[in-house]
């Protein structure tokens, strides 16, 4: 139990001291990944990079159309599907990012950015008791 206890010490602490800064890329960085993009539209790391920094530069928008056209390609890319279901919820778009996670939770249980993903859309729509569940189990695959 000790251990559980200076896990959840830790995470707490971190999560309020060291929140990391991305910085947003100049229009000038952007440039080569939306041309590596456009010139390999079915590359799914190309996809993955373009929708990224469309995300770290507040356009989400324009990331949901990159990461939804990348899953035509890729409709199995879980990288993708979660990218995807962040920008929808930064977007206020919860239920649709929900049903983007619901059917892969359940064959994800040790996936951390997913869980704690799939915890806070549960926690936006008042499903307290299954955010906590989550949250965790999150807790559990850190310890």
């Amino acid at each position: 139990m000790p251990k559980a206890t200076t896990c959840v010490v830790a995470f707490v602490f971190a999560r309020r001291a060291y929140v990391p800064v991305i910085p947003v890329p100049a229009m000038t960085d952007i440039s080569p990944l939306q041309q590596a993009w456009s010139e390999q539209p079915q590359s799914a790391s190309a996809c993955i990079a373009w929708a990224q920094t469309l995300s770290r530069s507040t356009r989400e928008n324009e990331a949901i159309e990159v990461l939804c056209q990348g899953l035509q390609n890729h409709p199995g890319n879980r990288k993708m599907t979660l990218l995807l279901a962040r920008s929808l919820r930064n977007c206020g778009r919860y239920q649709q990012a929900h049903a983007l996670l619901a059917p892969l939770v359940p064959g994800a249980p040790q996936d951390i950015d997913l869980l704690k993903l799939w915890a806070t859309l549960l926690q936006t729509q008042g499903r307290l008791p299954e955010a906590l569940a989550a949250l965790k189990q999150v807790l559990q695959l850190l310890c």
